[in-house]
């Protein structure tokens, strides 16, 4: 049974069923030039439209550190795909990779894994797409209901958290944008039986087409077409073609970070839409239609080559026997994966009317985050196995047996040298209070009135100067005032610190980063493992730690789920055990 799960495809079987699905030999055409095209558009296609805003919102202008540092992690990453992939001399996944390299279990992981990583990443564009459109509908003079161009969760978030700050004192017309659409498009939505009717039908209407599109086939998208065409020197060309995409990728990144945090406020950027919306902000709205008009165009495209992707991921595994049978079907007419196309379409449209581009954003991310963990952990795993196949293009090699080791240490030290009260409270997991922006969302009505009541008493200067709003006011205090003030109001322990637990949940990522740093020095040290795929390894996971908890559970679920299918239907299924069963 043990055996079976990490039983390995052969390379010459990889071939024979290539053969044996009909599939045409690929022309060798593609050069660095082009795949680095190839790279950007990837990269571009959907971040510079849609993600950057959300990203700048919360970082500000120091975002543009983020950037430089996930390029660096990037390129890590890619020279153990690069490595990864020049294993296998055929055209495929990082599912068809790991089923050669590492066994039927960690294909399945790996491909349920990219399942989700196109589905959620489809819902990105989509969601995004649909702000640009509404957006230019609007700038025509047609204006869609609020209600129609929002997922529920973050119209009823948003009127909850809008209702508590005006309680507070905020004016509406002192709320943030998103806010008062959320207001709006919860309060005007239409109900059924007490329910209300919030959707993004934008987003689903987009799907809709898309995947109509793909279900039907299309017969001229050059672009497309070539990019399922091997390049012409693959183990030089890939790792090339990978660093100048990321690149030139991060400067663009940069810079267009830098202009949209400088032409209006970072905190006004968590937008789906935040290039036409930084123009719309300053008044040049022939700008913003333009780059609405391009973004529709541009976003759909992607959303059209990604829906075309995912079936396909499907496909492989079905034809594995990994899952039934249907999903490799091919319509006879159209000569696409009728069925999975259906199923793809259902996975993105059904999420995009409930999810806000926050969360999917942040699933998008630890999929693809999660896929060059176990990329670069893959590689460590074959560069000490000499049985394992053997990889054309090799990733520079420098000895980590006292780099990491040493570097863990230093930045144990520093931290505890430098920051010492953090570093404590995190170990320990001191109870920390409230922060003063999220104060005001935890109150009952009634707490909410007794702490302006509070406040106009021993404060009342300082809160009429504050334009007496509450959140305003709390975010005047510095630290030690705010708690000074916590500490005299009659609220419970649980309404003025974060509880243990909860404390404890959010760090749990970090935790897990922290104990996979301290396994990696050990086994750099004991095995002089190679510097680059462990540098990928850990700079990959810590992104994935600053992820909210949450998004790790959601998609620890995901996993959980595909394991279960696994063990109920795959396993007994497969083709791969079935084929040794009988030659046993």
């Amino acid at each position: 049974m043990l055996e079976s799960l990490f039983r390995k495809k052969s390379i010459t079987a990889l071939h024979n069923e290539i053969q044996k699905s009909h599939e045409h030999s690929l022309h060798k055409v593609l050069t660095v030039r082009d795949l680095t095209a190839f790279g950007i558009a990837a990269i571009i296609g959907a971040g510079i439209f849609s993600t950057i805003g959300t990203a700048s919102a919360e970082g500000g202008p120091g975002v543009i550190f983020l950037f430089i540092f996930t390029a660096i992690a990037c390129s890590f990453a890619a020279f153990c795909y690069a490595e990864f992939a020049s294993m296998i001399p055929v055209s495929g996944s990082a599912y068809t990779y790991s089923y050669v390299a590492f066994g039927e279990l960690f294909a399945w992981i790996i491909g349920w894994a990219l399942i989700m990583e196109y589905a959620i990443g489809n819902i990105t564009v989509a969601i995004s797409w649909s702000d640009y459109f509404c957006g230019l509908l609007q700038s025509m003079g047609i204006n869609l209901p609020q209600w129609m161009q929002m997922d529920l969760l973050s119209a009823k978030n948003g009127f909850d958290e809008a209702s508590k700050l005006m309680q507070a004192g905020k004016g509406f017309n002192n709320l943030d944008a998103n806010l008062q659409s959320a207001y709006y498009a919860y309060s005007m939505s239409p109900k059924l039986g007490g329910l209300h009717f919030v959707a993004d039908l934008p987003a689903l209407l987009i799907i809709i087409l898309i995947t109509a599109l793909v279900y039907r086939g299309i017969k001229d998208f050059d672009a497309i077409s070539t990019t399922a065409e091997e390049c012409k020197d693959p183990q030089r060309d890939l790792p090339r073609s990978m660093m100048y995409s990321i690149i030139i990728c991060t400067i663009l990144y940069v810079l267009i970070a830098l202009v949209l945090t400088g032409m209006v406020s970072y905190k006004e950027l968590a937008v789906g839409d935040p290039l036409a919306f930084v123009f719309s902000k300053i008044n040049l709205n022939w700008i913003s239609g333009i780059i609405a008009v391009s973004a529709i165009f541009a976003m759909a495209s992607v959303l059209l080559v990604f829906q075309l992707g995912q079936p396909r991921i499907w496909m492989s595994m079905s034809r594995d026997g990994l899952l039934p049978k249907a999903f490799s079907n091919i319509h006879p007419r159209f000569k696409t994966p009728s069925f999975a196309t259906i199923i793809t379409g259902l996975l993105v449209a059904i999420p995009a009317l409930f999810l806000n581009l926050t969360t999917v954003t942040n699933l998008c991310s630890i999929g693809t985050l999660f896929a060059f963990v176990l990329v670069c952990g893959g590689v460590l795993m074959l560069r000490n196995n000499s049985e394992g196949p053997k990889s054309k293009f090799k990733t520079p090699y420098f000895n980590a047996k006292y780099i990491v080791p040493i570097s863990i240490l230093v930045v144990f030290v520093s931290l505890y040298t430098f920051n010492k009260s953090s570093f404590i409270s995190f170990v320990t997991n001191a109870p920390q209070v409230i922060p003063p922006s999220e104060l005001v969302s935890h109150l009952q009505e009634q707490q909410l009135d007794d702490l302006k009541n509070h406040v106009m008493y021993y404060e009342p200067k300082n809160f009429t100067k504050a334009g007496s709003d509450i959140d305003h006011y709390l975010q005047t205090l510095d630290h030690e005032s705010y708690e000074k003030l916590l500490n005299n109001l009659p609220f419970s322990q649980s309404q003025k610190y974060i509880s243990t637990w909860n404390g404890f949940k959010e760090k749990i990522p970090m935790w897990i980063f922290i104990l996979v740093s301290i396994t990696m020095g050990i086994l750099a040290f004991v095995y002089n493992l190679s510097l680059i795929p462990i540098l990928g390894v850990l700079s990959c996971l810590y992104m994935m730690a600053q992820i909210p908890v949450s998004n790790w559970i959601g998609f620890t679920i995901w996993l959980f789920t595909g394991l279960i299918i696994y063990f109920s239907y795959s396993i007994k299924h497969s083709k791969l055990r079935i084929s040794h069963v009988g030659t046993e």
